[in-house]
């Protein structure tokens, strides 16, 4: 039996090749812009509105209710594990309304036996800052305590070595406060 060509059929494949040609091809998946990633010892600071990173294996307890004279401030305690050590070697950082709490009200109420030291200006993220040591005469250590006045908010920071009490440089250079705001 010979069979004759069918030119319908011939017409049937025809349109069904152009048809799979011309249908719509899978979408390709979208790209999307790498995101930085974040510093994992980076830690924020809502209430003074800053960032900071931390040393490895440090954390932070807080904040806490304190006052001075009659100020109230929030204190923060920052180390291996805050919580739990206090003592000279735990660093701090303290958030207070400016214009409750000064930075030489601080310094004197943290050492009523001390001698005064004078304040130095300094640069702190990029904002100015002054710095004092608190401590000495009958007390056996000094820290350094470095302050910023920003938005209305006085805030103090201490971050030391927990064996030597000096300052950590690095920990405070690594000091980032939010863009838009006013020292």
């Amino acid at each position: 039996m010979v069979r004759r060509f069918q030119p319908w059929a011939a017409l049937l494949l025809l349109t069904t090749a152009a048809l799979a040609c011309a249908a719509p091809q899978p979408a390709a998946p979208p790209t999307t812009a790498a995101l930085p990633t974040p510093d994992p010892g980076r830690v924020r600071f809502d209430e003074g509105g800053f960032s900071m990173t931390l040393p490895q294996g440090w954390s932070v307890a807080g904040p806490f209710a304190a006052q001075v004279d009659g100020a109230a401030y929030s204190l923060y305690a920052l180390g291996i594990d805050p919580g739990a050590s206090g003592g000279p070697g735990t660093s701090q950082i303290i958030v207070a309304e400016a214009a409750q709490l000064t930075a030489e009200a601080f310094a004197a109420a943290q050492c009523t036996t001390c001698p005064t030291s004078p304040f130095v200006d300094v640069q702190l993220g990029g904002l100015p800052a002054r710095r004092t040591p608190i401590g000495g005469g009958g007390v056996p250590f000094v820290v350094e305590w470095t302050f910023v006045e920003r938005e209305g908010k006085l805030i103090g920071f201490s971050i030391r070595d927990p064996e030597t009490l000096a300052t950590l440089e690095d920990v405070l250079r690594s000091v980032q406060f939010d863009a838009g705001g006013t020292p």
